[in-house]
């Protein structure tokens, strides 16, 4: 069926002469630089001179091939569209290209274009809702010159862009397929009247990882996120993302982490080169002890450093926080909880804490109601009794399996993950760490215990039915003894409010 022939008159004549009229190059960039002016810019070509409006063509939807080129991944819903063109028909048409001279710049599309004799380059949409409208023609303005693959994808970005509905993928991607044809980021902004900066922007969306593509255009990924992950290096772009996914962060959140995580790392590394030039032998203390002895092996004092360097029995393990030192001193015969050197008060010492690090366990696998956790963190506020980087390693330890990140071997990063998870589980870790600085304190070598440590045990007692050992229960009788310190010591979940003074 051969296109007939007709002149736009009227309003639509305008508009049809306003989109076909030809205006030199200089001109076309020097008016219309803006939006508003774009299809008409681009549809001016170098070297013609402004003449009339184009004839109006009624061309068969059959014989109108689709656009492989179309930067648009899909035209969306156009039943609306199709209903006004029941009702009011085409009010605008659409712009083709013989597929002749197509195909002698696309040789990859003869398949594509075969028994058709037009391609459409402009009117992707309307040429959809007209199919959905069963219309048997679509009026046409037919470009032979658009056939350049330049200045059609030129022409089809200018359209797209007209729309709000173009997804930031598509836009990206029409840049892109200008990039392949040789034209320059600068240029792609000239013809398309953008800024240089968000074809930049909109390029390296592209580099993003195929599941980050796929949920930006799904909305599940914010184009400002996406943005943010596209302006880092690719593989700790989808390490970001991949966090952000599997713990429901924000993705600045999961880029903070990771910051984090890579931050405490290096200041392992910084450990590890001290540990060397120190000449101390770096253990895995759990793996080579367990973790219960491990902590009875642990050096809290300068002392106890100076002493097992001196044995020859000194070795560390290298944290975020710096070395700490163990001693890797033999046991007694019988005794695994002693090193050979220690006094019979150190031994007793060590058996205790080993005893108690079950009890505290057990105590903090369920935080305590709401009275009790307020009790306890206003306590520790007032007399600033937690020892974070000790007792933090104590609550990782008790914890780190049951809330936060579970998959976090170090202690920060654990902590960092309870910062930006549920609010129950923030203050769950933070009560623990008030139960974890008790308990270093009554770990810690001293002659007598005072009444915060005596409430630690006490609370033990009561929480958990822990029973004191022998050496425990003297040190428990001396304090109770002891007349009142200026520090009112810790609270057990069990203190009556009235008791808080």
């Amino acid at each position: 069926m051969a296109p007939s022939s007709r002149r736009g008159r009227g309003l639509e004549g305008s508009a049809v002469a306003a989109l076909t009229r030809r205006v030199p190059a200089a001109t076309s960039e020097e008016h219309f630089p803006a939006r508003s002016g774009r299809i008409v810019a681009a549809l001016a070509r170098p070297g013609q001179e402004a003449g009339p409006g184009r004839a109006v063509l009624d061309v068969p939807l059959s014989d109108i091939a689709e656009n492989p080129d179309n930067p648009r991944s899909a035209v969306g819903d156009v039943t609306e569209l199709a209903a006004s063109i029941r009702e009011s028909g085409v009010q605008q048409p659409v712009t083709l290209v013989p597929t002749a001279a197509w195909v002698a710049t696309h040789p990859d599309h003869a398949a594509a274009m075969a028994g058709r004799s037009y391609v459409v380059v402009m009117g992707h949409r309307r040429r959809a809702a007209s199919l959905l409208a069963e219309r048997a023609t679509l009026p046409a303005i037919v470009r032979e010159d658009l056939a350049d693959p330049v200045e059609a994808l030129v022409a089809a970005g200018l359209e797209n862009l007209h729309r709000e509905d173009l997804t930031p993928l598509d836009e990206a991607r029409q840049y892109a397929a200008l990039a392949e044809r040789g034209v320059s980021q600068r240029d792609i902004a000239r013809r398309l009247g953008v800024a240089q900066s968000q074809v930049s922007k909109r390029l390296a969306l592209l580099r993003l990882a195929p599941s980050a593509r796929r949920d930006l255009a799904e909305g599940a990924l914010s184009l400002a996120d996406a943005a943010a992950l596209a302006a880092m290096p690719a593989e700790q772009a989808e390490a970001a993302y991949g966090l952000a996914k599997e713990r429901s962060l924000p993705v600045p959140a999961a880029v903070q982490e990771l910051t984090r995580r890579a931050e405490a790392q290096r200041a392992v590394e910084q450990a590890q080169e001290q540990a060397a030039r120190e000449g101390v032998p770096l253990v895995e203390p759990e793996a080579v002890w367990g973790s219960e002895a491990a902590e009875g092996r642990r050096l809290h004092t300068d002392e106890e450093v100076v002493a097992s360097r001196a044995a020859g029995t000194l070795v560390a393990v290298a944290t975020p926080q710096g070395l700490e030192y163990y001693t890797s001193a033999e046991t007694v015969p019988g005794d695994p909880e002693g090193p050979v050197a220690a006094p019979d008060e150190e031994r007793e010492r060590r058996r205790a804490t080993k005893a108690r690090a079950a009890a505290c366990t057990a105590l903090v696998q369920a935080p305590p109601d709401a009275r009790a956790l307020l009790r306890e963190l206003a306590e520790a506020a007032l007399h600033r009794r937690v020892d974070s980087a000790g007792a933090l390693k104590l609550v990782h330890g008790w914890l780190g399996r049951r809330i936060g990140d579970t998959y976090a071997k170090d202690p920060q990063v654990w902590r960092d993950s309870l910062a930006t998870g549920p609010d129950r589980q923030h203050a769950w870790g933070a009560w623990a760490m008030t139960v974890a600085a008790d308990e270093l304190a009554a770990r810690a070598p001293r002659e007598e215990w005072g009444r915060r440590e005596a409430a630690h045990v006490q609370r033990l007692v009561d929480a958990v039915g822990y029973v004191p050992t022998p050496w425990e229960q003297r040190r428990l009788g001396q304090a109770r003894d002891a007349p009142p310190a200026g520090d009112s010591g810790g609270i057990s979940a069990g203190t009556p409010a009235e008791d808080v003074q």
